[in-house]
């Protein structure tokens, strides 16, 4: 059986094509038996892909066994390795996945390293909920782009972070597998936050969508609309768009809208142009 490792930001996943796996294989247990960090290959899950005309299709499997619905990075490193092996997917490439079709588009390749823009489609069953973490309490917002998230708002701390990359957990679905010595590195509160991820997971697959969070996302795409219309206006009368951003803030417009970030020391009517360009394009 021949296995593929990838990561994307860290977060990895061993692939395999689905003519690959024995006929009748115990797919969960191979999945935590691969995944074992320790005695397997190590990951954190396990990708079944089928090649299509357009991509290929996919299962994902969490290392402890359990399916998931999809992972952003999960068709990110999928679609990276169906670009290096089939050039026919080198532009933009379709990942079945059990939250429906996910377009991705290859807009940056560095020798080994493939950037690729990810269509996840929009968020639903936004909540905000406070939580009990390692004895600290945050507020974070839960939802759902095909599999449940969880942003914790506020600083974010580089203690925090290395913790979080040295414990190994990037998605809600690892944090309600976490178990063992893993479960004890994350202190006093750990086991409860284990249960809160395991109820939220439990919960979005069969909740509703929070009405309010809803509206007010709806809010913020009416008013954008109007600010977009208002900048066509002013860019018609010959003014500057984007008047009240910094140049940092119109090189982070640039590299949103087009993938590439600009290079050089740029003049403020050049970046405006690039900047008026991108904008342009997306709408």
């Amino acid at each position: 059986m021949r296995l593929i490792k990838t990561h994307a930001l860290g977060n990895d996943f061993l692939l395999v094509r689905d003519t690959e796996l024995p006929a009748g294989v115990d797919r969960p247990a191979l999945t935590r038996a691969v995944c074992a960090r320790h005695r397997g290959v190590g990951a954190d899950g396990l990708i079944v892909y089928m090649p299509t005309a357009t991509g290929a299709a996919m299962a994902l499997l969490n290392a402890d066994g359990s399916y998931s619905e999809v992972s952003g990075n999960g068709v990110r490193c999928l679609a990276a390795w169906l670009a290096v092996s089939d050039t026919a997917h080198a532009g933009e490439i379709v990942v079945d996945t059990d939250a429906g079709p996910k377009r991705l588009t290859l807009i940056d390749r560095a020798g080994p390293r493939l950037t690729f823009r990810a269509h996840m489609g929009q968020p639903e069953q936004l909540t905000r909920v406070p939580l009990e973490a390692a004895g600290e309490r945050v507020e974070a917002i839960t939802l759902r782009v095909g599999n449940p998230q969880c942003v914790v708002l506020g600083g974010v701390t580089e203690a925090r972070r290395a913790e979080l990359r040295a414990l190994n957990i990037y998605t809600v679905e690892a944090l309600a597998s976490v178990d063992g010595q893993e479960l004890k590195n994350l202190g006093q509160g750990g086991r409860d936050l284990k249960n809160k991820a395991q109820e939220f997971i439990a919960e979005s697959r069969q909740g509703a969508p929070n009405a309010a969070l809803l509206a007010e996302v709806e809010a913020l795409k009416a008013r954008n609309a109007i600010l977009e219309e208002d900048a066509k206006v002013r860019q018609s009368e010959g003014g500057d768009p984007f008047e009240n951003m910094t140049l940092d803030m119109l090189r982070d417009f640039i590299a949103t809208n087009t993938g590439r970030a600009p290079h050089g020391s740029l003049n403020r009517k050049t970046l405006v142009r690039m900047a008026t360009e991108a904008q342009s394009k997306v709408t």
